[in-house]
């Protein structure tokens, strides 16, 4: 075999080989491969391929991006474990970084970028040799922006410059305030339509990577009006790609071959859409713009998927509205609505709860010292440790589910929310009390008969009982014949979009 192929091959072997590598076992396989390469290198130091294969390997098994800073072990020596177990020193990976440099900055081989002194800054910073990591990024970014055949690797810096100084702040504690500022100077070049397009283009689905971080950022600053535009742009894009996807759902709409998840994709993009007008509706709280606030959500719940009957049924995904909703009254000391609120947030929802249970378990709390004989907020406790246990798959206690909702009732509290909590509870009891949990249900449905998820709990029940009689068997037959109620989907909402998100 040529010299050519042998370096082709074994190029392949670690490309493949570093890809499926698990550190912690493969250990010394590894230092093999990287000692094979090694000797090599040794008797032909200038083979950018040789070069390339144990840097790959070595490098992207020691640091990633998100890598802390002046790592150390508890001696305070820098620590260099993770390149050493491989059998390669930290000079020699230096010398094979600034070596690919060198090929990258005079064309060698064909290598052109700026990869290699990205790599060089995060070995830089990974040391603590922060002015060095600086250094290097800050060439990468004047060569990215000099080079218009580097345009593609833009991103690739402003990611760089972006952690880089969001790590000083969060995990080094470096000017705190400064470098959030910075971060967030390239997280804004990063979240651009124009860089993230091709993503965009493939999901048909507007795509901000760098959302959940530029988010983040905004909201430490109180940055309320760029926040407010953000989420403008966001709820207006997802919207867009929303009705170009349900346009052509409806064009190729056969219902002989319609399948569910062609519906669900559809309701997704719109729950979508919905989820930034919520997002909106928050940020509005917190500026105390009440009424925008409360007529964004209650517009949102008027639009949700919902039977004819005006059932919605995904309770995980509508349950943050009416929490959003109880916010607005809280915020505007609105006692009543906000308890109906959080009770509507826990209907149906099975334990797939999207706000934090333990802060509102304590503002419960807080509440039964001035309303003891209030019984929504028996019923709310109740729903809080029962929706946490499942949350966090832990067992709650039955005991003190059903005495918090027995003194609902006693306190005049006597509607459907609190019959399906207690069947629930007897459905999924350790002693099966599948018949306390049919009357229970039973008493639900009489306050609220057509119900879809009541009688769902209903099916559920008498399928568990151990003897059935004439009437579980004909209603057993009736649900298992009965049509999944239609949905009404997607309403045009472009009207509301237009409203909320002009200037």
């Amino acid at each position: 075999m040529s010299k050519f192929y042998l370096n082709i091959f074994l190029l392949a072997f670690v490309t493949t080989f570093s890809m499926y590598a698990q550190p912690g076992f493969t250990g010394q396989e590894m230092r093999g491969i990287v000692g094979s390469i090694s000797k090599r290198i040794a008797e032909d130091s200038l083979n950018v391929g040789l070069r390339i294969s144990r840097l790959d390997l070595t490098f992207n098994s020691a640091i990633d991006l998100h890598t802390k800073g002046n790592v150390r072990d508890e001696n305070g020596e820098k620590l260099y474990s993770k390149m050493s177990y491989l059998g390669l020193s930290f000079e020699e990976l230096m010398d094979d970084i600034n070596f690919l440099i060198h090929a990258e900055q005079n064309g060698l081989d064909g290598i052109k970028g700026v990869k290699y002194i990205l790599r060089r800054g995060l070995m830089n910073f990974y040391l603590g040799n922060y002015e060095n990591a600086l250094d290097d990024y800050m060439k990468a970014l004047v060569q990215v922006e000099k080079d218009p055949t580097l345009k593609d690797s833009k991103e690739s810096v402003y990611k760089h410059l972006a952690i880089y100084y969001y790590n000083l702040a969060k995990h080094e504690s470096v000017a705190v305030e400064q470098n959030l500022e910075q971060s967030l100077e390239y997280v804004e070049k990063l979240s651009t339509i124009e860089l993230n397009y091709k993503a965009t283009e493939m999901s048909k689905q507007y795509m901000d990577r760098y959302e959940t971080w530029k988010e983040e950022l905004l909201t430490t600053f109180h940055y309320d009006e760029r926040l407010e535009a953000y989420y403008k742009v966001l709820l207006k894009e997802q919207y867009r790609f929303f009705t170009y996807r349900y346009k052509y759902y409806l064009k190729y709409y056969n219902k002989d071959t319609d399948t569910d998840s062609d519906r669900y994709q559809s309701n997704r993009f719109f729950k979508y859409t919905l989820n930034y007008a919520n997002k909106l509706a928050i940020l509005y709280i917190k500026q105390n713009r009440l009424s925008e606030a409360e007529y964004i959500v209650n517009q949102c719940l008027k639009y949700f998927p919902q039977t004819k009957s005006g059932y919605i049924l995904d309770g995980y995904s509508v349950n943050p509205f009416y929490y959003t909703l109880s916010s607005v009254y809280r915020t505007d000391s609105r006692f009543d609505e906000e308890l109906d609120a959080l009770i509507n947030a826990f209907s149906m929802a099975g334990g797939r709860i999207q706000f934090d249970l333990i802060e509102l378990e304590n503002y419960l709390n807080e509440k039964l010292v001035d309303h003891p004989k209030e019984p929504r907020l028996y019923l709310l406790l109740a729903n809080c440790k029962v929706n946490y246990s499942i949350s966090n798959h832990l067992e709650y206690r039955e005991d003190e589910i059903l005495n918090l909702l027995t003194k609902a009732e006693k306190l005049g509290y006597k509607k459907a929310q609190l019959y399906y909590l207690r069947a629930t509870i007897y459905l999924h009891s350790k002693d099966s009390q599948y018949k306390k949990g049919l009357i229970a249900i039973e008493k639900a449905l009489k306050l609220d008969s057509a119900n879809p998820s009541l009688q769902l709990l209903k099916y559920y029940i008498v399928r568990r009982l151990p003897s059935l009689t004439k009437q579980h068997n004909q209603f057993l037959t009736m649900f298992n014949n009965y049509d999944q109620p239609e949905i009404i989907n997607n309403p045009d909402i472009s009207d509301f979009i237009n409203k909320i998100t002009e200037n």
